[in-house]
Parts: structure tokens; sequence; C-alpha cells
């Protein structure tokens, strides 16, 4: 089964505190780690990113979308490079996700001779690595 959809304006007004509709019991930690399994099939890295984005804006932090993964903002430990009284921000974080597309796409890039394959993302993708957890 495929992912095609997630409900960003139910998701929000569930989970957000500021909400009226907000559920005090839910577990944001614990619906993340629910939302987005291991193995699960998505329609592309877009509507993925989307939803983490909705999670992002409940949880208080930032994500960014680099190839495969999508993580914390600070995830890179060279990523600080400003000069804090009390040390650099926290880097190094351990949220990810690492997607892998269905697609390969095979193009020979001008001036070569061999073709070389880029991943399609606008094709279904699969969580292969999961971490819902921040640390560092």
């Amino acid at each position: 089964m495929t992912i095609v959809s997630f409900d960003d304006i139910l998701f929000n007004a569930k989970c957000r505190e500021t909400s009226p509709t907000h559920d005090p019991t839910i577990d944001n930690n614990v619906e993340v780690k629910e939302l987005f399994k291991n193995g699960e099939d998505l329609v592309d890295r877009e509507t993925f990113f989307q939803a983490v984005k909705s999670v992002q804006k409940v949880q208080g932090f930032h994500i960014t979308k680099k190839q495969q993964h999508i993580q914390c903002n600070i995830f890179d430990l060279n990523s600080s490079n400003r000069n804090y009284t009390v040390g650099p921000l926290c880097v190094g974080c351990t949220f990810c996700y690492k997607l892998k597309a269905h697609q390969l796409d095979r193009y020979i890039p001008e001036g070569k001779t061999e073709s070389v394959a880029k991943r399609n993302w606008y094709y279904p993708v699969t969580i292969i690595l999961s971490c819902c957890s921040h640390g560092g």
C-alpha cells in the first residue's frame, strides 16, 4: 500500500497545543513514529517532505531535504559557525529519514558517452531508514 497524501489540517488541529480542537492524549513523539515507518511506500518525496514539515511546525524544529535524506537542519557536525558564549548550537541531530526512489532515469550528460542513472523523486519512494528522535 502506498501513502498518497497527508492531512495537514487535521494533524495541526489535533496536535498543535494552541488549536481549539487539540487532543491532549496524543503524544507527538509516538505519533511521528507511527506515521512514518521503515518500509512504507509514499507517492513521492515532496508529499513526504510536506508531511514532515507539518510535524516540524508542531514540534518546533526545522528540516532540510538533501537528495535521499529528510532530516533536522542541525544534523551536520560542521554546520554551526556561530560563536555563542556557551558554545555552538546542538549539532549532529539524529532525526532523519532516508528514502529510496523506485524510479531511476538514465541520461547521457552533455559531452559524455556513458549514460548516468539519476533518482527520480517524482515517482514512489520507500522509507528505508527512520529515526524520529532528536539528539546528537
